[in-house]
């Protein structure tokens, strides 16, 4: 698998850990996220607000931003996102570094 098709996949693998954590209203991608409000795209499959990075050293790079459900509270939704998506992606492409930065980007 090349490195671009490796991003790929772990961009898709990211994105379903992220909407089955608890609080998580959608992963948000800019304008479209905000545009989106708190609905799931058609499928719930777009991998919106999730970037992965190759990075030099190898191992990668993960940067994941969602919007979080009323009544939860970021800080707990943003520390379980950091577990899945560190999670699925050891599973999916173990033994390398991992950077993974979650931001919250709105409450819907």
């Amino acid at each position: 698998m090349s490195g671009g098709e490796t991003e790929a996949r772990l961009r898709e693998v990211v994105a379903s850990a992220v909407r089955r954590v608890p609080g998580v209203a959608f992963p948000a991608s800019g304008i479209g996220g905000l545009l989106r409000g708190g609905q799931r795209p058609v499928g719930g499959r777009s991998s919106g607000g999730v970037r992965v990075t190759a990075l030099p050293g190898g191992g990668f790079g993960i940067r994941v931003a969602v919007a979080v459900r009323r009544g939860h509270r970021a800080l707990e939704v943003t520390r379980a996102v950091r577990r899945a998506v560190t999670a699925a992606v050891g599973d999916e492409a173990p033994g390398g570094p991992l950077g993974v930065t979650v931001t919250v980007t709105s409450v819907g």
